[in-house]
């Protein structure tokens, strides 16, 4: 269970106050059964598949807590490009995450020792 301070750190402080205040009324049950169903909805999100964006090849992809790594080919989209009629550029390593419903994406490299803990 997260501290209050835990999830008002997460959120902007007039938020966190307003659904606390929000939140006050409500008896143990009811909350737990709202922790459930976020739970369920989180855990819903995360297994669902993340979409190949247009241009790029996955050639690999790898779980790490909930950021989901691949390693892909980009196509640059320019007709005299090499990669018009080969692959594609790369293999570059991305890291995926999902963020309030969205899938967010960043760039690691070609060093696929950057995308491992430890």
């Amino acid at each position: 269970m997260l501290s209050s301070v835990a999830i008002s750190s997460m959120a902007s402080p007039q938020l966190f106050h307003k659904t606390r205040a929000q939140l006050r009324p409500w008896d143990t049950s009811d909350l737990q059964t709202l922790d459930d169903a976020l739970l369920k909805e989180r855990t819903r999100e995360d297994a669902a598949p993340l979409p190949v964006t247009p241009g790029r090849t996955v050639i690999a992809t790898r779980r790490q807590g909930t950021v989901t790594l691949r390693l892909e080919y980009v196509r640059c989209g320019k007709a005299s490009c090499h990669c018009a009629q080969d692959a594609g550029h790369g293999s570059y390593w991305y890291a995926y995450s999902r963020k309030a419903g969205r899938v967010t994406s960043a760039y690691l490299g070609k060093d696929a020792r950057k995308c491992t803990r430890g």
